[in-house]
């Protein structure tokens, strides 16, 4: 017998068996850690929101209706904690600003995983590229994340941030784009953050 697919362990828990519950904590746990984290940059309140997650997949599990997507449904209830933290802590990110939808024309048809790799060129060490992403605008963060960390597709990713499939193209584009010119800046300013450049030299970059 194969393993149980997501939605099946969810529809199991929903019935109130544990064992679906501790197979999907060994599934998800390390999968939503790297994307909480990266959303905050804070391992110690990554954490504490992935239990918080798992808390509420195991009293909301009967909510879950089968055979809807499970990874959608999971990862917007972390995308939900992650934005109440904000608030909680007087963070202005302003994550649901874009809800427009982007007209198709404006987003490019050729492959946006392409593009990722295309913005390797610009990649002198990991650290550079995480520097860039946690730079970006929450609502950027959150579908580069999804998409290119976590592997959601465009539709999931829809379904997990409650948008028009549309606003999150628009968003992962505008996400590449600020990412890229944030790798541009390292690269020119020697691979150092602003902040860290400026705690260095006791000042700013040179003009």
């Amino acid at each position: 017998m194969g393993l149980l697919s997501d939605e099946e362990l969810a529809r199991d828990l929903g019935l109130g068996q544990a064992a679906a519950l501790e197979a999907l904590v060994r599934r998800y746990h390390e999968p939503l850690l790297g994307y909480l984290f990266r959303l905050l940059r804070d391992r110690s309140v990554a954490e504490d929101l992935v239990q918080e997650t798992l808390i509420h997949l195991c009293r909301g599990a009967r909510q879950y209706r089968y055979p809807s997507s499970f990874r959608p449904w999971l990862y917007g209830i972390a995308t939900n904690l992650c934005r109440d933290y904000w608030k909680s802590a007087h963070h202005r990110h302003s994550l649901a600003t874009l809800t427009f939808d982007a007209p198709e024309a404006l987003v490019p048809a050729t492959d946006l995983r392409s593009r990722v790799e295309d913005l390797a060129a610009w990649q002198e060490t990991r650290a550079e590229v995480e520097a860039a992403v946690s730079a970006l605008p929450g609502a950027y963060r959150e579908v580069l994340v999804l998409r290119f960390y976590q592997d959601l597709s465009i539709k999931e990713i829809a379904e997990t941030l409650l948008l028009p499939e549309g606003t999150v193209k628009w968003r992962l584009f505008e996400s590449l784009r600020k990412l890229r010119k944030n790798l541009e800046g390292l690269a020119m300013d020697g691979g150092l953050p602003a902040g860290e450049r400026k705690s260095r030299t006791g000042r700013g970059p040179t003009r």
